[in-house]
């Protein structure tokens, strides 16, 4: 009675701290395209969110203390979604994108007119991994490959080499990561048109020579909306079966497949932190502290092009540095206390507490674009090309503008962002202590082992609110 009474206030006590940032007072805060400077301090949010994810840690390490091992392993309910609705909402995909890869090649060349643009880092990059951290990885099922794959009853001749794992992956979201990032023009839409073709080209290419398997280890999105759907309590994920495509429906939530085998080599591992670093690094290069160490005056900057080859060293050693810092908390935690042996297994077992971490900051990060470019985006795709075609009532839609949201949405904004991201270390906490737990039944080794990683959960914390806090360049 006592043990369940406990159990009850550590989760209670965990939820409390998830939303206790959006519930305090106004701060200072910097939220939408470079919009608003709020003038009040903002070191009560950033101090709040590193200790509601200390506490967390400290609520977990008295009060969850029994774990079934064995019941983290079990199998999810597994489904198959039916090969026709696969095909169809593939193929259909493949249609919507070459409609707007045509407007991206002929329409107009403004990027706040041209649909491609908007679809692509708003609707889908921000409001469709939105949708995929709610109702499972359906990019198995919308994937604009699949479909004319299996379309075509083609077999492909080589096997997928396993022993390449994420790597492809990570290479490829590097690459994207570069072109959105660093790339002078990545709104511009012919030039986005044309990554995007050579994208799908490369991409489709490796899945007549490999089959399915290129998808769920070689093409960098199936990996991502696979790690970002790995939280919902609806796992869709591509199966090879008799050399064709399928997916699988798995019901159950992420604490229940902890014996699965998503990410568990250093390839996946490398995935995750190139993900993660990729968005801290989108924060951190549009502050004035990166544009100090570039010895560039923010009031004279001189755009992308000027800033190419250090964002671009700035983009590899952000993902060095966070891996240092990963190797830095599991070989004195995990690895030296014994809870897990070899080191290399220890980083794998460990790498998905850190995921939360990353859709946390690409939905906080996002955010704003969505509500300022949603509207845009929406007005852009009923007249793609720019020829007045108006499907919408008169005065339904405006284009949006980060001007016009007003200081008591910024800072709404702002609350939702903060607790997004304090939300997304309290999951990384939990899930690195249920996954210490589920290694052995010494309560007190479990938890001496995730302190290191717990004090990197908290340091981040830190840096993601500063990250989130402070004014930025354009």
């Amino acid at each position: 009675m006592v043990a369940r009474f406990a159990r009850k206030v550590g989760r209670h006590t965990i939820s409390v701290l998830a939303i206790l940032p959006a519930l305090t007072k106004t701060a200072a805060a910097h939220a939408g395209e470079g919009g608003e400077i709020l003038l009040l301090p903002t070191r009560f949010y950033i101090l709040g969110g590193a200790l509601a994810v200390l506490v967390s840690f400290g609520v977990l390490a008295l009060f969850h203390r029994h774990h079934n091992a064995r019941s983290e392993v079990q199998p999810a309910a597994s489904r198959a979604a039916p090969r026709g609705i696969v095909l169809m909402l593939s193929l259909m995909s493949l249609t919507v994108l070459v409609l707007l890869l045509w407007a991206g090649f002929a329409g107009k060349p403004n990027p706040l007119a041209n649909p491609l643009p908007l679809f692509v880092w708003i609707l889908w990059w921000m409001g469709f991994t939105l949708l995929v951290v709610v109702a499972g990885n359906v990019w198995s099922m919308v994937n604009p490959w699949i479909g004319l794959y299996e379309l075509i009853q083609w077999r492909a001749p080589l096997r997928y080499p396993e022993y390449l794992g994420y790597l492809p992956a990570s290479l490829l979201f590097f690459g994207f990561a570069w072109f959105e990032l660093i790339y002078p023009t990545p709104l511009d839409p012919q030039r986005l048109a044309l990554a995007m073709t050579a994208y799908w080209f490369i991409n489709f290419i490796a899945l007549l020579l490999f089959g399915p398997r290129w998808l769920a280890r070689g093409e960098a999105f199936s990996a991502f909306f696979a790690m970002a759907g790995s939280f919902s309590p609806l796992r869709w994920r591509m199966v090879e079966q008799e050399s064709r495509a399928g997916v699988s429906l798995n019901i159950g939530w992420r604490g229940r497949r902890l014996g699965g085998d998503d990410f568990s080599d250093l390839t996946g591992t490398l995935f995750v932190l190139v993900t993660l670093a990729a968005v801290s690094f989108d924060g951190l290069s549009r502050t004035f502290t990166w544009a100090g160490w570039l010895e560039i005056n923010p009031l004279e900057f001189p755009g992308r092009s000027a800033v190419i080859w250090p964002n671009t060293f700035g983009l590899a050693a952000g993902i060095a540095v966070l891996g240092g810092l990963y190797v830095a908390a599991i070989a004195p935690g995990p690895y030296r206390s014994g809870l897990v042996s070899p080191l290399s297994r220890a980083l794998s077992l460990f790498i998905l507490s850190l995921a939360p971490i990353s859709i946390a900051y690409h939905l906080a990060h996002y955010l704003p674009s969505l509500i300022v470019g949603f509207p845009s985006a929406i007005l852009a795709l009923f007249d793609p090309f720019g020829l007045g075609w108006s499907l919408l009532p008169q005065g339904t839609l405006h284009a949006g503008s980060s001007m016009g949201l007003g200081g008591d949405l910024v800072v709404m904004i702002y609350r939702v962002q903060t607790a997004i991201i304090v939300a997304g270390h309290i999951m990384a906490t939990l899930m690195a202590h249920r996954t210490a737990m589920a290694q052995t039944e010494d309560h007190g080794k479990a938890v001496i082992s995730q302190i290191p990683l717990a004090a990197l959960m908290v340091v981040y914390t830190l840096f993601g609110l500063w990250l989130l806090s402070t004014p930025q360049i354009g």
